[in-house]
């Protein structure tokens, strides 16, 4: 790899690991500073987490912001100046946007910046509108490749027309209905490489530059082997192939999906804690479990958006009755799983009793102001807490919630512990059933929060992954306690065993996906994960797992459990 993309945004990005890492490298292979090429990004304070760490004075001018965040850009990463420059994403109003772009264009008159760009880009009038305003145009426009944004295919259209690179993050998880299709699968497999890097090849035919976030060897080596094939001049895909693929896809107006130059093509490696995310595609079933049953998956409803009333009716019409949500607008259509819920119990002659439905407090730090923020930021803690609970119960349909988690900790032990409170009370008044926490950082946390509550935490949702060794001390402190423990970004942190080859061929034998048996994984070490696939078939296909496991079923041995676990890369200890 050569191309690197980072951000100065602390709560998703170690730019400083970023700078140690290539400066390493680059000694021990000879490399000059210029032999790298090095993105990174702007973060306004919306999108910043004070928790973690912010790269300017908050109290600054908005200009002063971006220089100062530069500046650390430019001490963290080992350099005198950065490749490219992103702004992560416009600021709450065109006035600021404008502002940060002309900021931009004063650090590339400086030296201090080669090219500059944008990300996130919420439509194809926004982008239109900053090109036409900005003196030097963007170099590059990075946005999520997926199915809700109709893939941009006005926005890459006009990044052809102008000579615009389009780079797209979370280019495989956005896009696991294609690469779970069984013709998508058997093509790959013809081509002698896996789904994922195939996902790539069609990414760099069309013209696009994906990030590549792999922390696998033998992924790195094959994602890059098929860039140097291209190169080559070699054509990995026909124009049949990709006009099938952008169908599979649900890309509307293929036309676009053609001829591209394949000798420019790059793979950016993505240095960046996010994990990837997983959405899928559709369709409509039944196979039922309880919304009282210790086995079970939950529904997720995480950037579902304007789909989410759709996509919860057909999860509760297909089984699911288990609903996870939050008072988090960014991330979260609460009104949309309040209208989907009901619509499918309607339909389906269940009452209120008969869904389980978790949502969650989520401070202003996880909040962004330009989605809406669920409470007055100007009212006390406990205030925001009550309005936010008070919201939810509007948009759920609903007298009073199951489950009401804390987002994650207060930026001090003090505030967390008021929320905390504030949580209680709810459940004294009947406006919540149990309470719960999640994004707990470490286990001296969770353990110290436990023995300051008076009502103890019944459940702990947390993302499951390798860098937090798998949560194992927190586990075993849930299962001492009783307490539930949910696991999130369950298939996107854990793509180097959904993709190793004894995982997949093991999930073949058992006749299901590598992804519901890595639910089946999951349910068997006493985790519930939150499922948040669109696509129908998936649906059935985890739903029937669970029945299995409720029957009594053992579809993972003991000794399958030791080598999964293994392949993991489970604590040993």
């Amino acid at each position: 790899f050569r191309h690197i993309d980072t951000a100065g945004q602390p709560k998703h990005y170690n730019e400083a690991g970023v700078g140690i890492g290539w400066a390493q490298a680059a000694k021990q292979l000879g490399l000059k500073r210029e032999d790298i090429w090095i993105q990174t990004k702007y973060s306004s304070l919306d999108a910043q987490d004070v928790s973690k760490g912010i790269p300017y004075d908050v109290n600054a001018s908005l200009t002063d912001r971006v220089r100062q965040s530069v500046d650390k850009s430019l001490e963290n990463l080992n350099t005198v100046y950065i490749d490219s420059l992103i702004m992560h994403g416009p600021e709450n109003n065109w006035e600021d946007t404008i502002l940060v772009w002309k900021t931009l264009e004063a650090l590339m008159d400086e030296g201090k910046v080669r090219q500059i760009g944008v990300s996130n880009m919420p439509d194809f009038e926004s982008l239109e509108y900053l090109y036409d305003q900005a003196r030097i145009k963007p170099a590059v426009v990075q946005q999520r490749f997926h199915q809700d944004s109709g893939y941009d295919t006005k926005i890459r259209s006009f990044c052809t027309e102008k000579n615009i690179e389009y780079q797209s993050f979370w280019t495989l998880g956005s896009n696991q209905h294609l690469i779970t299709n069984d013709w998508f699968r058997n093509n790959a497999a013809e081509k002698g490489m896996s789904a994922e890097c195939l996902m790539y090849v069609f990414a760099l035919t069309i013209g696009i530059t994906p990030l590549d976030g792999t922390k696998d060897d033998g992924h790195m080596r094959e994602d890059l082997e098929v860039v140097r094939r291209m190169k080559s001049g070699e054509t990995i895909i026909s124009s049949e192939e990709v006009a099938h693929i952008s169908e599979l896809l649900g890309i509307s107006g293929s036309s676009s999906e053609k001829d591209v130059a394949a000798e420019t093509s790059s793979l950016t490696k993505e240095i960046n804690d996010d994990g990837t995310k997983l959405t899928l595609d559709s369709e409509t079933i039944t196979n039922i479990e309880s919304p009282h049953s210790n086995i079970h998956l939950t529904y997720g409803t995480a950037w579902k958006g304007v789909n989410t009333a759709e996509l919860v009716y057909r999860a509760v019409c297909a089984g699911f009755r288990h609903i996870d949500t939050a008072g988090q607008p960014k991330h979260y259509n609460e009104a949309g799983v309040g209208i989907g819920w009901a619509q499918a119990a309607k339909q389906l002659g269940l009452k209120r009793e008969d869904i389980w439905i978790q949502t969650k407090y989520s401070s202003l730090d996880a909040q962004d102001v330009s989605k809406g923020i669920p409470y007055d930021v100007n009212a006390s803690l406990t205030d925001r807490v009550r309005q936010s609970v008070d919201k939810s119960l509007e948009n759920l349909n609903t007298v009073y919630i199951d489950s009401l988690i804390m987002h994650g900790p207060e930026n001090n032990w003090e505030d967390t512990i008021l929320v905390w409170k504030t949580l209680e009370a709810l459940m004294d008044e009947g406006k919540v059933r149990q309470i719960g926490v999640s994004n707990m950082p470490d286990f001296e946390s969770l353990e110290y929060l436990y023995d300051q509550a008076r009502i103890k935490p019944a459940v702990v949702q947390q993302r499951f992954h390798q860098d937090s060794g798998y949560d194992t001390k927190i586990r075993s402190f849930c299962t001492e306690k009783n307490i539930e423990y949910q696991s999130f970004w369950t298939l996107g942190s854990n793509q180097h065993l959904i993709t190793n080859d004894w995982f997949r061929n093991n999930a073949a034998e058992k006749g299901m996906s590598a992804e519901c048996l890595m639910y089946v994984f999951a349910l068997t070490i006493g985790i519930t994960p939150l499922d948040g696939t669109k696509d129908d078939g998936h649906m059935r296909e985890d739903l029937e797992v669970v029945r299995r496991m409720k029957s009594g079923e053992t579809i993972i041995s003991s000794e399958e459990v030791a080598h999964i676990s293994e392949l993991l890369g489970f604590p040993t200890n």
